[in-house]
């Protein structure tokens, strides 16, 4: 009898033994006590995605630190700092502006992925986020810019008699340089109404001067390389930006000082008739909580240049791996979660961007199709357009220096109406030096 009691205990100890032993083995979540710290961008519209990050921790027993959400230049800041003094880094924001810049302390993302990892992102996004054929971030949305204008103002008829008895022409939303500093004027009332309103300030303002510059014909370098942006092309961008805030004022007075959060805020509380913003804010200015220019704005094409087009300055906000990273697979890991297809559409019906995933801008479509919002077939009817005439900043790693070279001169004929010549010519100066070390 003992010795049946004990075959039987056997039994069943090796039967419950290695099923209880595989149960836990199937339990073992990949990355289960690592931490990965983040330094992502924040604000606006783009903290939402990272709501969807404990999804990811459960999947893989990852823990992720957010120990940074700054405004993008903030962050580049703040990053370099980490990446200067060896900090403790695995993950960041980024986009392709900045990403040149950063490649030498960034992992190159080849060896980790496969070409069905990729086949879901569109082409031009992978294209803009690879230098020196190496893959160094992971796009997330595609920024360009597109005109938001005050149809309440607009589609008044009071409004529109009182503009063509004083232009000589119908009250629109302007389609080139001399409407837009038209109606700009014609519209300005302050303190409670602005006719305009654009970025003054760092980066922000050299991607204004930029596109500008490129809608008149210009660009920063000819083809070997030359800097030509203080050339015929490059004073009349800038001196469109001097006319708007120094001479005709209008513009408020803080525009020095405003970067995209400021200019997108004055357009929502109803201090501006028109300007020119990204796809991330669409949603709030449509939610009345929000805004007080719900249910009251239009969306247009930019006005084109004396070239006789507009060329739009944008890119692609993306994730990448910092090269210091002690968790290689976990790290990369979470920019794929991070870029997955649908976290990207749930990212652009939250938020309003233009994802770089194929499948999430297909469902988008379907979407709009769906309720067809008139104002929602209309953006996307115009970001594809806009598209077409998209040009990101030059490649190079120099890139994010010569901004800072350029833009402390820029805002001088914008605050003290300097010669925008001399203006230029200075800047071009600093930036030969920094291409010639």
């Amino acid at each position: 009898m003992l010795f049946r009691r004990l075959f039987v205990a056997f039994v069943v100890f090796s039967l419950v033994v290695p099923f209880s032993l595989s149960a836990m083995a199937q339990e073992k979540k990949p990355f289960e006590g690592v931490v990965l710290n983040a330094y992502f961008i924040g604000g606006g519209a783009y903290e939402k995605l990272y709501t969807r990050i404990p999804e990811f921790e459960e999947q893989t027993g990852a823990k992720v630190n957010i120990a940074a959400k700054l405004s993008h230049f903030e962050l580049n800041k703040r990053v370099a700092q980490e990446f200067a003094s060896g900090g403790d880094i695995d993950v960041i924001s980024t986009h392709t502006t900045f990403a040149p810049g950063q490649k030498d302390f960034l992992l190159p993302l080849n060896e980790y992925l496969t070409p069905e990892d990729l086949k879901d992102f569109t082409p031009s996004t992978i294209e803009a986020s690879t230098v020196d054929g190496k893959l160094i971030m992971l796009p997330r949305h595609t920024d360009v810019r597109i005109m938001y204008y005050r149809t309440d103002l607009f589609e008044d008829p009071k409004e529109q008699e009182a503009f063509k008895a004083k232009y000589g022409y119908d009250l629109r939303p302007p389609t080139n340089w001399q409407e837009l500093l038209d109606v700009a004027e014609f519209f300005t009332r302050p303190p409670s109404l602005y006719g305009f309103v654009f970025t003054g300030g760092e980066e922000p303002l050299v991607g204004t001067f930029y596109e500008l510059l490129l809608s008149a014909g210009g660009n920063f370098f000819d083809e070997e390389g030359n800097v030509i942006f203080n050339q015929e092309p490059g004073q009349k961008a800038l001196q469109l930006l001097v006319d708007l805030y120094y001479n005709k004022k209008v513009t408020p007075e803080g525009v020095p000082n405003y970067r995209w959060d400021e200019v997108a805020k004055a357009f929502r509380d109803g201090l501006i008739a028109f300007y020119f913003d990204w796809p991330g804010w669409y949603t709030m200015m449509k939610d009345p909580k929000e805004s007080k220019v719900a249910g009251k704005f239009g969306l247009a094409p930019y006005p084109v240049g004396p070239a006789g087009y507009a060329k739009i300055w944008g890119g692609s906000h993306g994730f990448a791996v910092a090269k210091s990273t002690k968790n290689p697979e976990a790290a990369v890991a979470l920019v794929k979660f991070l870029t997955s297809g649908d976290n990207l559409y749930f990212e652009a019906k939250e938020g309003g961007f233009l994802p770089a995933s194929i499948s999430a801008y297909q469902r988008l479509k379907e979407d709009v199709a769906k309720t067809g919002d008139p104002l929602d077939l209309k953006r996307l009817e115009l970001l594809e357009q806009e598209l077409a005439g998209f040009v990101p900043p030059p490649k190079i790693p120099e890139y994010q220096e010569i901004v800072s070279a350029i833009w402390p001169e820029l805002q001088k004929s914008l605050v003290e109406g300097r010669d925008v010549k001399v203006t230029l010519d200075i800047a071009a100066e600093k930036v030969r030096k920094i291409l010639g070390r």
